[in-house]
This record gives structure tokens, sequence and C-alpha cells, in this order.
């Protein structure tokens, strides 16, 4: 009799955890069908430009770029993977479909229709000159025109037309020291070796605050000739539903805090922003 029950309960107890592992896998179902229901879009970024888009130190995409994305796509309820690519072929790979869009500082004032449609602004960015107050050779420097004549970096990364713009100020290219990136820029001004540097406001807003941990104090000067830049996102034209969704996504993060909250994370309380 005994055997009997003991094994009508081992029987019970087999039955009650196949049905308790049964209701967990139900429980977990949903969540799992709602991650598999998350379309993942590719982005191609060149992740050369501090602090917007870079490689950290165990070579993932990170940065404010990267940031935005992905808080936009949290909130549009889709997934992104972002690969570091040659900026220049942007286009190539996004007619070939090797990419759903690209993020990695395009300005809305191009033209993108060969290839993409342009998201609508997430952020603004002006240039200007960044020097050094308490240096005895800028601390007299006050505007565009005392920059005549004096030493100038700017990042290759910019092109032709930012070294131009470079040269125009400093008076010719002998004036101009043209660097590998905008660290570099940046390092040879705290080295004493340039007057100034020329770069957009936030990218340089981002290295003031590096040199604001070193206690090396810097002053912004505006440059009235050029206009305001605003910042977008590219979307593959076989992908019109991504845009809706980063569009959408853009004004949400906008309403809730959370684009300001990744401002400040990057950008901190800079002068130059």
């Amino acid at each position: 009799m005994l055997n009997k029950l003991s094994l009508t309960l081992a029987v019970c107890a087999a039955l009650l955890a196949g049905c308790g592992q049964s209701a967990d896998k139900n429980a977990n179902a949903p969540a799992a069908s709602q991650a598999a229901d998350r379309p993942v879009y590719n982005f191609g970024t060149e992740a050369v430009y501090p602090p917007f888009q870079f490689l950290d130190e165990k070579g993932r995409v990170t940065g404010f770029e990267p940031d935005v994305l992905r808080a936009v796509a949290k909130e549009e309820n889709f997934d992104v993977e972002l690969k570091h690519y040659i900026r220049n072929k942007w286009a190539e790979s996004l007619n070939k479909q090797e990419f759903d869009g690209w993020s990695s500082a395009f300005y809305s004032n191009a033209d993108y229709s060969q290839a993409a449609h342009a998201s609508k602004p997430f952020i603004d960015t002006v240039r200007i000159i960044v020097s050094m107050p308490d240096n005895e050779q800028t601390k007299n420097i006050t505007e565009i025109g005392h920059l005549k004549g004096k030493k100038i970096a700017v990042s290759k990364y910019y092109g032709q037309k930012m070294i131009d713009l470079a040269a125009s100020i400093a008076g010719s290219h002998e004036n101009v020291m043209v660097t590998d990136s905008f660290y570099l820029s940046a390092r040879e001004l705290f080295n004493n070796q340039v007057n100034g540097v020329l770069g957009a406001s936030y990218v340089l807003g981002y290295y003031e605050q590096q040199a604001n941990k070193n206690h090396i104090k810097t002053k912004a000067i505006d440059v009235p000739s050029e206009p305001k830049r605003e910042v977008v996102f590219l979307v593959g034209k076989h992908h019109p539903e991504l845009l809706e969704k980063i569009n959408r996504g853009i004004d949400k993060i906008k309403a809730n805090g959370k684009y300001q909250a990744i401002e400040n994370k990057w950008f901190g309380q800079s002068t130059h922003r």
C-alpha cells in the first residue's frame, strides 16, 4: 500500500513539475515573441569622429550619435546594429542594401537623393575657433580678424573647404596645420604649437570638457561667415518605414527628456555648445 502511495505521489509530483515548467515557458513566450518581432536595422558609421561616433577600447561603436539612434530605436520598438565602415561609400552601400541607414555626422544641406532620404535634424552645430585665453600669444584674440597671421589647426576629416576656410582666416595655407584627427588638433593647441583650432562647436565643446579636467581654460571665437549646420541620419530609399520611425522617435526623445540627457552626457556644460 505504501509503495502504491509513494508511486502515486511521485507521478503527481512529476506532473506538477511539468505543469510548472510549461507555465514558465508560457510566461516567457510573450517576451521572447516581442523580441523576435523587433526588426533589426543595420547602420554604417565611420567611427573615427569623437564624440559623435568612435570605437571604444573593446572595438564597439559608441558616441553621441549611436546613443541618439539607440534611444530612437527603443522608443519605436526596433533594434540597430552599427558597423564601422568607410563613410565615402555610404551611397554605394545603401544602393547595394548592405546597410539600411547611415549615422556619421551627415549635414542636412547636402544632396543624398541618389541613395537615401535624410531624417529630420536632431542637432545643429556651427563653426568656431577655440583658443586659450591664458596663452601669451593668444590672450588678446577676441574676434576672427585677430587670427590673421596666426597658426590654426584643422582636421583633414572636414575636407578641403574647411582647410581653405582656415587659410582665409589665418591669411595663408602656410599658417594652417592639417592634422589627422580632432584630438590631434586639440593637442597641438594645448601644447602651444598653434594659436587656435577650427572645428564644429559640439566637437570642440567635447574637447573643452577634457581640457577642463586638466584645468586648462579655453575660449570660443565665432566664424560669422559660416551658417549653422544640422545633423541628420540617412535612411536607404528601400526603407520608407524606417524613416518614419526615426522621425517619430526623434520627436519622442526630444519631448521626454532622453535626448537632453544624452547631450549632457557627451557635451556637459560646455560653453561651445
